[in-house]
């Protein structure tokens, strides 16, 4: 997804790519990066570190979901075909990480968890409709953290199957989300497609001004 102060000619290529991915049958999770989410973050960078940094969140959250596949735990796996069940729904997929270590009640895990929904690099979460998810808890040893399932889901609806993996880490408590099944965010597609619009409404009056000006009759000139 685009950043919104970008050219309209941008805004209709990510609109046009949209409308042909949601009709691609064939395609099951679709990862949507909003690059608009770091300028958020970034306000005075370039293009092309906004980029830059954008890719590097994918990966690294793409490859933390992996890593943890390859883990073993007495506490309940996270594994591949946990994974691939999650990846083989059709829909917008959202990976997220959040810190909770200082954390006091199921409901600030809840939020904290949401919070990084809205953070993370891919579009925002707009509706409900999940239908895979997964939660992958890492703690210490002695740091367990009580959670509320269907507070955290409130948002975004109950999953129809939930994976979940339990690892004891070193590093602070975290819990990393992965969700499947999200309509494409009709609300920014919206934005994009209002600014579209009044892009042409602009256009459409300065040309029909310029072309009232060149049929203007003109003032006869005077013979030397």
């Amino acid at each position: 997804m685009p950043e919104r102060n970008v050219l309209a000619g941008n805004r209709i290529n990510a609109v046009e790519c949209l409308e042909e991915l949601s009709n691609i049958k064939e395609i099951s999770s679709t990862f949507l990066v909003d690059n608009d989410q770091q300028r958020r973050k970034n306000p005075q960078s370039s293009k092309q570190q906004i980029y830059r940094e954008s890719n590097q969140q994918v990966i690294d959250a793409i490859n933390h979901i992996l890593q943890i596949t390859q883990k073993s735990s007495l506490f309940g796996n996270f594994d591949e075909t946990d994974l691939l069940n999650i990846l083989s729904t059709r829909g917008v997929t959202v990976i997220s990480t959040s810190t909770i270590t200082d954390a006091k009640t199921t409901d600030e895990v809840s939020r904290r968890i949401q919070q990084s929904w809205a953070n993370s690099v891919f579009c925002p979460v707009e509706s409900e409709g999940v239908i895979r998810a997964g939660l992958i808890y890492e703690e210490p040893e002695n740091d367990s953290k009580l959670s509320n399932l269907p507070s955290i889901f409130e948002r975004v609806g109950e999953p129809i199957e939930l994976f979940e993996g339990t690892y004891i880490s070193e590093s602070d408590t975290s819990i990393t989300t992965i969700f499947s099944g999200q309509s494409f965010p009709t609300r920014r597609l919206q934005i994009m497609e209002d600014m579209l619009t009044k892009n042409r409404d602009r256009l459409m009056c300065l040309l029909q001004k310029n072309i009232r000006r060149n049929m203007s009759p003109k003032s006869p000139g005077h013979p030397i």
